[in-house]
Order: C-alpha cells, then sequence, then structure tokens
C-alpha cells in the first residue's frame, strides 16, 4: 500500500484540457471541438451559393418592384403581394452579398497567415 504522506503521485492524473489541445503545423489553426482531422471547409460551397443567388434575389427584387409599380389600383392585395415579395428578395440578396464580402475576408485572412483578435 502506497504511503499516503509520501510526494510521489500515487494515482493516475487525469489530463488537464491543455493537455488534449492538438499540436498544430506552425500558422493553422488549432482544431477546438469534435471535427475530424480530414474536414474541410464550406466556403466555396457558401461562395457559390451567394454567387448564383445573389443577382437572382437582385433581379427577383426588380421585377417584383416593376409589378408593384405598374399594378392597377384597384388591385391593392396584388400590389401588397408584390411590395413584400420585393422586400424579401431584396433581403436576401443582402444576405448573400454580405455573406460573399464575409467569404473574402475570411479567405484573404486565412492566406496571410493572421487572424485578427478581439471581441469579433
Amino acid at each position: 500500500m502506497p504511503d499516503p504522506h509520501s510526494n510521489r503521485l500515487t494515482h493516475h492524473r487525469p489530463a488537464r484540457p491543455q493537455d488534449k489541445r492538438p499540436r498544430g503545423a506552425a500558422g493553422r489553426r488549432q482544431r477546438t471541438g469534435s471535427e475530424p482531422r480530414t474536414a474541410i471547409s464550406d466556403l466555396p460551397a457558401r461562395r457559390m451559393l451567394a454567387t448564383v443567388f445573389a443577382p437572382v434575389f437582385l433581379v427577383g427584387a426588380a421585377v417584383f418592384a416593376i409589378l408593384a409599380a405598374t399594378a392597377s389600383p384597384s388591385s391593392q392585395q396584388g400590389r401588397t403581394l408584390y411590395i413584400t415579395l420585393a422586400a424579401v428578395c431584396a433581403v436576401f440578396a443582402v444576405v448573400a452579398l454580405t455573406d460573399l464580402y464575409v467569404i473574402r475576408r475570411r479567405t484573404r485572412t486565412e492566406h496571410r497567415g493572421t487572424r485578427r483578435t478581439g471581441k469579433w
């Protein structure tokens, strides 16, 4: 039976969180979760979707705005529908364009090898 007053460790010490962190190559982002080592980035798929759908939503917003402008004054329900659809298409276009900006910024910072520090 080990002496309880000895300085030697008598039981296995559990690994501390910093011991479990993977040791990545210099300049690479450290893995911080349960993602697999072979995980690939979703940025190319997001870029392709945003590139395809941003113009589609911009054209949709323009078409619905024109339809709303040319709708007869007696058809208030149709005009309201066109205005709503134009607004929804415009919001989706803004989201797609914002996503393209974010993807561009992330790609640029990853290629530079540095990341911004701070809250955002």
